[in-house]
């Protein structure tokens, strides 16, 4: 890597809590330049705009909170239990302050900032895609039940889990993110595990 991309990363890792955190809008450039300790025109060496910082800022967040509610998924076989294991992924930190970025970008970029409208979008379709990769994979190998609604299923776990993320900050505690996740628990176990068939015994 360059030192000029090296930079530029830099600037972008810097700039992902500030816009995680104040939004757009409240994120001012003197705010990335104390933080970076870069001055003006060493930030629009690397970057065009403040929009194309925030997009790319977006994207860093993202991904970092991505590699967390991910983590430890591929060991697990049993895609129900996959499943499970990510939702359990959501008690720990996204690893920058402010909470979800998706969340986050999604209510600050709704008064029409298209760039970052288009970052949530695809950031969204791309969890979508992940959690019915799983549950695709799972109908294959005979874990999850095979007539169940996939993008009705992955909606309903990403609207789940984001509400009650959504309720705890506001009241500032995290009772509504855990009765959500004991919600998405049982709800797995109940209506989309297909269940093991029971050995008639030997008499």
């Amino acid at each position: 890597m360059s030192k000029g991309e090296a930079t530029r990363q830099r600037i972008i890792a810097q700039a992902a809590p500030l816009f995680n955190q104040r939004g757009y809008e409240g994120c001012s450039l003197q705010d990335v330049m104390a933080a970076t300790g870069l001055e003006k025109g060493g930030i629009y060496r690397h970057f065009d705009s403040k929009e194309e910082l925030a997009a790319e800022a977006f994207d860093f967040a993202w991904a970092t909170t991505v590699s967390k509610r991910f983590d430890n998924l591929a060991s697990i076989s049993n895609h129900i239990d996959r499943l499970k294991q990510h939702i359990l992924n959501f008690t720990v930190r996204s690893g920058l302050p402010g909470g979800c970025p998706l969340l986050n970008t999604a209510v600050d970029s709704d008064n029409g900032n298209p760039v970052l409208r288009d970052r949530v979008r695809k950031a969204l379709r791309d969890w979508q895609t992940s959690l019915k990769t799983i549950l695709r994979e799972g109908i294959a190998a005979g874990t999850v039940q095979p007539n169940i609604n996939i993008d009705k299923t992955a909606s309903l776990i990403i609207g789940t889990l984001e509400g009650g993320m959504l309720i705890s900050r506001i009241e500032k505690t995290d009772q509504a993110l855990r009765d959500s996740l004991d919600h998405l628990d049982n709800y797995l176990e109940t209506k989309i595990r297909k269940p093991t068939p029971r050995r008639n015994k030997t008499p």
